[in-house]
């Protein structure tokens, strides 16, 4: 990634934590999201957490998102089992991404086995 784009998550992070997330609890999506583009998996993880505890704040749509993107969060931090759980939840909200991610997973899980 380049530095300007870095920036610019770097910069959607300070604003989304000023944000009153009682007021606007979709703020936990755009940090979770703006955490992801760093790669930083465990701050991540913390808000789309945070996120999914406020399902009911989204539509199905980014409710789908939101635990495709906790799943793959798992995914990349070698937590499979969570991951999995997610990636189905997102699955059966319709998202187009999870079918792709639960591949990946069990391609992980197989490889780890055969170790």
């Amino acid at each position: 990634m380049g530095s300007a784009r870095k920036k610019q998550y770097e910069l959607a992070i300070f604003y989304f934590e000023r944000i009153n997330k009682d007021k606007y609890p979709d703020a936990f999506m755009g940090l979770g999201s703006s955490y992801l583009e760093l790669n930083d998996y465990e701050n991540a993880i913390l808000n789309f957490e945070k996120a999914v505890r406020n399902k009911d704040k989204y539509s199905p749509e980014d409710n789908g998102k939101i635990q495709n993107s906790l799943g793959y969060c798992y995914l990349q931090t070698k937590n499979f089992n969570k991951a999995k759980q997610h990636l189905l939840e997102a699955d059966q909200l319709g998202n187009p991404n999870s079918k792709r991610n639960l591949q990946i997973l069990d391609s992980l899980e197989t490889a780890s086995i055969n170790r």
